[in-house]
């Protein structure tokens, strides 16, 4: 057990665990997206970034603001997006990019095979 989950009350504790798999599924879009590899020269508005990834600057600041509330990426007071230390590691061109084992771990073929976890005890 870590030092986090040794502190906190038990439902805190699993209620993490329970909302991980949201988690890591919006870690995996930015990272299909390559969100951290569009931050790498700055902060952006969501708009500008939304432009250069090709996505839905509304769906977009959605996603954003979600991994924001989970340390992921950082928003500054101005509203723009930019990166953070864990975010940096889903940059591409970096020797610690973690961006593919969040694309595999989060790919369709890796989550239904999780899915049939109950079905196989």
């Amino acid at each position: 057990m870590r030092l986090h989950q040794l502190l906190a009350p038990p439902p805190a504790v699993i209620t993490e665990m329970i909302v991980s798999g949201w988690t890591a599924q919006a870690i995996t879009a930015a990272a299909d997206l390559k969100v951290a590899d569009a931050l790498a020269a700055g902060p952006l508005s969501v708009e500008a970034l939304a432009r250069d990834v090709g996505a839905d600057p509304d769906a977009l600041d959605r996603l954003m603001r979600a991994l924001v509330s989970r340390v992921v990426f950082a928003q500054r007071r101005d509203g723009r997006y930019r990166l953070n230390a864990l975010a940096e590691t889903l940059r591409s061109d970096t020797p610690v990019s973690l961006a593919g084992a969040a694309r595999f771990y989060g790919s369709r073929l890796h989550r239904e095979d999780l899915s049939m976890l109950t079905a196989s005890v």
